[in-house]
């Protein structure tokens, strides 16, 4: 085993920046959450919106509608979004969303892509369409863009789902 698959989901979402300690969940999920969503709402949308979305989507078990903030990556016709959380459930099957992009509400069709393989490629996949620089920023993983390896991508993403977000409208925005 090396290293970076030794690595639980904590040490790599704390390698990432994202929230680990209760007050930090706690003031992520009320402070800068509601903030984003906020922002995105607004005409001030286009400080955040060409890398952050709104996904809007109905729970699978309760129906109760959900509203949070993702960053995105274009993959052709499909925006890609990356998640370690259970809200990915939701996408087993395919599913309707809302998704509000650059200022519009578009509606779209959303897929989980759960088995690790098939995560790495795409993400492998969409390094290559970025190139290096552009993978480092868009991308939330810790490789080598310049020569990215399959396993060193597998092993980064290991615990992480892909979303893929096909919009029905013509989307180009």
């Amino acid at each position: 085993m090396t290293p970076e698959t030794s690595k639980t989901v904590s040490e790599r979402r704390r390698r990432r920046g994202g929230p680990t300690s209760p007050f930090g969940k706690w003031v992520f999920f009320n402070v800068v959450n509601p903030t984003v969503k906020i922002i995105l709402r607004s005409p001030l949308h286009p400080l955040l919106s060409s890398r952050v979305l709104l996904l809007t989507f109905k729970g699978y078990k309760t129906g109760k509608e959900f509203m949070i903030a993702l960053t995105y990556v274009r993959a052709g016709k499909y925006l890609v979004v990356f998640t370690q959380r259970k809200w990915w459930k939701n996408f087993s099957i395919p599913a309707e969303v809302k998704v509000r992009l650059q200022g519009k509400v578009l509606s779209g069709t959303a897929q989980a892509v759960i088995e690790s393989q098939n995560v790495a490629q795409q993400v492998l996949s969409l390094a290559r369409r970025l190139g290096p620089e552009e993978a480092r920023r868009r991308l939330p993983f810790h490789v080598d863009w310049a020569v990215p390896t399959l396993a060193e991508i597998a092993a980064d993403t290991q615990g992480t789902i892909l979303i893929q977000i096909e919009l029905l409208q013509d989307a180009e925005v």
